[in-house]
């Protein structure tokens, strides 16, 4: 069963826990509020906000690294409606160029 916030304000650290993940919730009309850097790992974004610039908020993870210490894993996670305000996004360089593509950054 999948956990549902609706109309929040959510402090995205304090979902992640000692393992430092998030892993299965669903987020519709919330306020995620950092500060944090996460990785993203098969969430969906739909009609989301992202306030900042985007390319201050957006952290190529390049090989042959494969981890990361410090950041939060948010996996397999829905955010429908919501607003991010001072998140940063971490990831390879094929979800950086997608998730650009999403916020309207520089290519």
């Amino acid at each position: 069963m999948q956990v549902v916030f609706e109309d929040r304000v959510i402090e995205i650290c304090d979902f992640a826990g000692p393992q430092n993940t998030i892993e299965g919730y669903t987020f519709n009309n919330c306020f995620v509020r950092g500060p944090a850097v996460i990785v993203v790992q098969n969430d969906t974004f739909s009609n989301s906000t992202f306030q900042g610039d985007p390319e201050a908020m957006l952290w190529p993870i390049l090989p042959p690294r494969t981890s990361v210490i410090g950041a939060i894993l948010v996996k397999d996670c829905t955010f429908e409606r919501c607003v991010f305000s001072n998140v940063g996004f971490a990831g390879p360089p094929e979800f950086i160029e997608s998730f650009r593509s999403q916020v309207g950054g520089a290519p």
